[in-house]
């Protein structure tokens, strides 16, 4: 097996590129950037998605590079920094990662979300109900059986669901109405089975990447944020997909005021950072490269 390394930007900031050579060239021979809104270069495929919808990169650059002689594509964004004992050699053993088999940190009902306020989830299923099924996506009983083999149920949402996010969300009044609406209209039916999850770190297997390119191209032509998009769309595309819980290793995300103090002990200084990593830490995230020294 054998496995390419694709540094996935939100933004044109191709000012970090030498940084990211000199953190990953050595490590992983074959290194490229998908970067919107630039010219294609070596090692730089152009790419023209924003950055909330990014799994349309997925869809644009797949007839780009389906002939590489790869067995998995590795997808990592380019503030995301992996542990430095991490390579070509060792990553896909470590992410106990077989042909066919693809990874993501997490994937978890989208209904759930409602019981957290997750923003994202209103939006999401009102763009899957102004979708079309028949000939666009698999219809709603289809898309439950290719995430359902993965031990994912389908969640059908409800009244309990809507009044749990009316309490949580962040979302205007206006949302929660026209979902209210969609509702009544569709019932459980409507609940389109979806998950989500964290994305800056996906693997896709070369056997599964033809049909997760298409699902990646399709969610993204109806604007389905992009954590749910991915994880549904690798879902939907492997037989099989590990997450966290299938390995020994576990990326940190750095989102509180707390954990973000604590990277700032090390100065903005990178090396430091680099020797900081614990064994099992498979990523640190979001790490801005622009403010910081090699």
């Amino acid at each position: 097996m054998r496995a390419s390394l694709m540094i996935v930007f939100n933004q044109p900031f191709v000012e970090n590129i030498p940084k990211l050579e000199q953190l990953y060239r050595g490590r992983f021979p074959d290194l490229d950037y998908l970067v919107p809104f630039v010219p294609d270069s070596p090692h730089i495929f152009a790419v023209h998605c924003r950055s909330d919808i990014f799994q349309g990169y997925f869809a644009e650059v797949y007839p780009r590079i389906r002939n590489n002689p790869f067995s998995h594509f590795i997808f990592c964004a380019d503030d995301l920094l992996l542990n430095p004992s991490l390579n070509a050699g060792n990553i896909l053993g470590i992410l106990n990662l077989k042909p066919g088999v693809g990874y993501i940190k997490e994937a978890i009902p989208l209904a759930h979300g409602f019981h957290n306020g997750w923003m994202h989830t209103m939006p999401a299923f009102a763009a899957i109900s102004k979708a079309q099924y028949n000939g666009i996506l698999p219809r709603p009983e289809t898309a439950a059986q290719l995430i359902g083999r993965h031990g994912i149920p389908w969640v059908p949402i409800n009244k309990e669901h809507l009044a749990k996010y009316q309490q949580t969300t962040t979302q205007p009044d206006g949302y929660t109405a026209e979902l209210t609406g969609l509702v009544a209209r569709f019932g459980d039916y409507y609940a389109y089975p979806l998950v989500y999850g964290y994305s800056d770190f996906i693997v896709v297997p070369a056997e599964a990447f033809n049909l997760f390119a298409h699902y990646c191209g399709l969610f993204a032509s109806i604007n389905l944020f992009v954590e749910v998009a991915v994880p549904t769309a690798l879902l939907m595309s492997c037989n099989a997909v590990n997450t966290e819980a299938h390995i020994n290793w576990e990326g940190t995300e750095y989102w509180d005021a707390q954990r973000i103090e604590k990277l700032q002990r090390f100065n903005y200084n990178l090396p430091s950072l680099l020797q900081s990593f614990e064994s099992n830490q498979l990523y640190i995230h979001p790490v801005k490269l622009s403010q910081w020294r090699l």
